[in-house]
């Protein structure tokens, strides 16, 4: 055997010392006469050795290695994807080419710490930052702060917030109120009103709801166009579960006056306590909270009297008898008359059709309902397109 093949093999196994590979090698002379090609070796290890020649994808120079690459800029470059079934140890730092390094996230000397799932800071009290305002954690108020690191709430963002659906919170803002009961849910305070409403004009833009006290309250409005006012604030328009769920007058639902018009509450139910001629279209109503006594326990006005509220629900009246207005009974039953009337709802009355499919469902009364209004006042004859003087609304959310 030549020389030069004797070299060639000594090569090899020095290869295979440093890679551990079994494989082929393709080697090319200065002469073209002497090519080698699909050697094979084994196993041989503990040998050091310098080479510039491609190996297939394996690429070695001035002390680099690249695989997938003939010129490697760091110690090992690597041109596609890494798989590894175990651990890769960085003593320094692991950074994305043009990005942020491992180390920009950051924590006190603590470090991190993994048990099982989970990877915590060693160091409870250690705060967390990426980048120089990106993201901060201050863990010694439990505050997370994106685009500042003097995060002043749970979460304070200094910046934009892109949402693509709702938003759902425990706290409320200060136009509704929170209702603990059906799940939890905020409500308006107030009869939905015009953006531009004052105590004297229902306004003109009907871009969305609003939420506000001492104005003429949005009414001549149907069903269909409350549930988009509703969504264009960011709200929805109550649902029947919803609506009743915040339905009490001071605390109390069951055992009411009869007519809600009465001291101390002072509901706008009839003539002692409506206001004459101020609102839309001749309408009775008056400005939204004007009666401070006509209040839940959670600070929503008006849930009776005033204007009637639409919900989100609709129904179908089937076999009612006549349209008229019925009264529960201890019975669980309806009865047309209230004469002997269970006092527990008060006379609060529901309207029903004849048989009627898909009817709007209004709560509550209006100005002149006197005892049929109240907390289980409800009339279902009404269809979802429908707008009157005295139809009004209100959003919740959460």
């Amino acid at each position: 055997m030549n020389r030069k093949l004797l070299v060639l093999f000594f090569a090899m196994f020095l290869l295979e010392g440093v890679f551990g590979l079994v494989g082929a090698i393709n080697y090319t002379a200065s002469s073209s006469s002497e090519v080698y090609t699909g050697f094979s070796w084994d196993n041989y290890k503990n040998y050091s050795i310098s080479w510039n020649e491609y190996l297939g994808n394996l690429f070695y120079t001035s002390g680099y290695v690249g695989i997938g690459t003939t010129t490697p800029q760091q110690k090992l470059d690597v041109v596609g994807n890494i798989n590894s079934t175990g651990f890769i140890n960085a003593t320094t730092d692991v950074c994305i080419q043009g990005g942020a390094c491992l180390s920009s996230v950051s924590a006190s000397a603590g470090g991190w710490t993994k048990t099982g799932t989970q990877v915590a800071l060693t160091t409870a009290t250690d705060n967390v930052s990426i980048g120089s305002t990106d993201f901060f954690v201050d863990n010694s108020k439990g505050y997370v702060g994106i685009g500042t690191t003097a995060p002043k709430k749970e979460l304070d963002i200094v910046g934009n917030i892109k949402v693509s659906g709702y938003v759902y919170s425990n706290g409320c803002p200060n136009d509704m109120a929170y209702v603990s009961s059906a799940g939890g849910f905020c409500i308006d305070k107030w009869e939905a009103s015009r953006p531009d409403a004052t105590d004297s004009s229902m306004g003109s833009d009907t871009s969305m709801a609003i939420s506000q006290a001492g104005v003429i309250p949005w009414v001549s409005i149907s069903q269909i166009d409350s549930r988009t006012a509703c969504n264009n604030a960011g709200k929805r328009l109550c649902s029947d579960e919803e609506w009743l769920a915040a339905a009490n007058i001071q605390g109390q639902v069951y055992y009411l006056p009869t007519n809600l018009a009465v001291s101390p509450y002072y509901c706008v139910t009839d003539s002692s306590t409506y206001c004459l001629g101020h609102s839309y279209s001749a309408g009775d109503a008056c400005n939204t909270g004007n009666k401070t006594g006509c209040v839940s326990k959670e600070g929503v006005y008006d849930m009776v009297g005033n204007v009637w509220e639409w919900t989100n629900e609709t129904v179908d009246v089937i076999d009612s008898g006549s349209a008229e207005w019925k009264y529960a009974n201890s019975s669980n039953g309806w009865q047309s008359s209230t004469s002997g009337l269970w006092n527990k709802y008060g006379n609060d009355g529901v309207y029903f059709p004849v048989t009627t499919p898909g009817r709007a469902v209004l709560r509550g009364g209006a100005w002149d309902r006197g005892a049929l209004a109240g907390p289980f006042c409800a009339s279902l004859g009404i269809a979802p397109t429908a707008a009157g003087n005295s139809f009004g609304f209100r959003c919740c959310s959460g």
